[in-house]
């Protein structure tokens, strides 16, 4: 290593080391603190395993591919360079990998294209997410700070692939951070000229990165806003029934409206034989053993009912028992079987909705339930599924864990012991 390496290496550190302080500096009052280390060692630790799993078992997969062609982009003359990332026109044919390569030749600009650094940039950026996100629930209910650190911050498969240079470790932690800001105005009406920036821009990058994820999470964000906002207005929460229903409807029905407008192929002309298309050639070229078995619908159009409700199963616990050739396939059918077990015993728990977070809790399960459908139906491969799981799968989780009667019991095991 030369010695222009070995300085790009020390003050990358520098900067990340002090960033991280920096962050942990300013969380003085959280109940979340003591957590901070822990799972920031973990994530990073992710990231670094997903870059040593792609380049030295697999040898290929998307990180590796956004390495190299975000190499081949810092070949170009310095003024070329930036042309292209800032300024030349996406190409319609590569507008689901160019942004993704482009963001990672900026961390390879300041890296020195070192692959290492830029995947702990990476997971350090979806990293901080998920803490402000688990920080600002934490603040609001400290009894939950386990649940919501489990969730979010310690579950090994949705850490794991939100983790690298991987679309998911920037649109993930852009979830997490628009889900903060959620939290923080929908309990203490703060919100600052920032966050409105930071929303609409990590709006748009969702938008640009994983359309049909922000076609889901945005509107839901935006429904809860609203109504948070209507539930504290004395003029709207005295006005007649009639009126909020008709309101409700055109709030849902504009909703709607505004997401399929936000791509060309989430069109409600469009978006099912999208999605169709998408689920045959999969299912088509994928490997039968790996993938998720639907009825046949070529005899009715009503079989994609039952459809459905598979898909939701197998977005939410599946597999169960998949081919356990690899360590990841054991530990993801473990992971599973815990998720089974808990919602099983979820389901006798008694818990009160309060006024104050009925909206925000409702908001939740929809998301949960549209994204964990769709994207199983769309998307019926185990390997790529467990990829996308991790947009909804951590709200599930920690619904299923609050209060749940199994982990109430090992608490007082392990309290007895």
């Amino acid at each position: 290593m030369n010695p222009h390496a070995i300085f790009v290496l020390i003050l990358n550190l520098l900067v990340i080391g002090g960033f991280s302080y920096f962050i942990y500096l300013r969380l003085n009052n959280s109940p979340a603190r003591k957590l901070y280390f822990p799972a920031l060692f973990f994530k990073v630790a992710c990231g670094l395993a997903l870059g040593l799993l792609y380049f030295y078992y697999y040898q290929k997969g998307d990180t590796v591919f956004y390495f190299n062609a975000a190499k081949d982009l810092l070949k170009f003359p310095i003024a070329d360079y930036l042309q292209e990332v800032f300024f030349t026109k996406i190409p319609y044919n590569q507008r689901s990998t160019l942004p993704m390569v482009k963001i990672t030749s900026l961390f390879l600009w300041v890296t020195g294209s070192n692959y290492w650094l830029a995947t702990i940039y990476f997971s350090l950026f979806s990293f901080c997410g998920c803490f402000y996100f688990v920080h600002q629930l934490a603040k609001k209910y400290p009894e939950f700070k386990m649940t919501a650190a489990i969730s979010f911050l310690f579950y090994p498969s949705v850490m794991f692939w939100s983790s690298g240079i991987l679309k998911e470790s920037v649109v993930f932690g852009i979830v997490m951070f628009l889900s903060g800001f959620l939290i923080r105005y929908y309990f203490w009406r703060k919100i600052n000229i920032w966050q409105v920036f930071i929303f609409m821009t990590g709006g748009w990058l969702m938008l640009v990165l994983k359309y049909y994820i922000a076609a889901v999470f945005l509107p839901v964000v935006v429904v809860v806003f609203l109504l948070s906002f209507a539930n504290n207005s004395d003029k709207i929460k005295n006005s007649k029934p009639v009126y909020k229903y008709f309101g409700l409807v055109l709030l849902v029905a504009g909703v709607v409206i505004w997401a399929s407008n936000m791509q060309y192929n989430l069109d409600i002309t469009r978006i099912f034989s999208v999605v169709k298309d998408n689920q045959q050639q999969i299912l088509a070229t994928g490997n039968p053993e790996n993938m998720i078995h639907f009825l046949d619908e070529s005899q009715s159009i009503l079989m994609v009912f039952p459809n459905l409700i598979i898909a939701l199963f197998s977005g939410l616990f599946g597999p169960v028992f998949p081919q356990m050739t690899s360590f990841l396939q054991v530990t993801l059918c473990i992971e599973n079987l815990m998720v089974l077990v808990l919602f099983f015993t979820s389901l006798n728990r008694k818990i009160k909705v309060s006024d104050d977070n009925r909206v925000l809790i409702y908001g939740g399960v929809i998301y949960i339930l549209i994204l964990a459908t769709l994207l199983s139906y769309a998307t019926p491969d185990f390997g790529t599924l467990t990829r996308y799981k991790v947009y909804f799968m951590p709200y599930f989780l920690m619904f299923i864990l609050c209060k749940n009667l199994l982990v109430s019991k090992l608490k007082s095991l392990i309290k007895f012991l």
